[in-house]
């Protein structure tokens, strides 16, 4: 329901007066995610790496891709064309 409540789907009073009943709940892990939906403290995403990273990333991919799979000209270009990129 945090999920769906921070994706605004589910973004009414009804979502609220649940979570806020999951902080009185017995099961620790679920009272604890509810206490972290209202205190605003929330585990750092993935989405927040550094820009090397996922310049390395992408790198390893494509040319993981391109050992892998059956060799063409397209690939090679694909290949080029990224380093190229992430060059700029």
């Amino acid at each position: 329901m945090i999920d769906l409540y921070k994706e605004n789907i589910w973004n009414d009073l009804k979502t609220v007066n649940v979570i806020s009943t999951a902080c009185l709940c017995k099961v620790t892990k679920i009272m604890v995610t509810a206490l972290q939906f209202f205190m605003g403290s929330d585990a750092p995403e993935e989405d927040s790496d550094s820009d090397g990273d996922n310049e390395h990333d992408v790198i390893k991919e494509v040319g993981m891709a391109n050992r892998v799979h059956k060799k063409s000209r397209k690939r090679e270009k694909q290949m080029k064309q990224v380093t190229k990129a992430l060059k700029k």
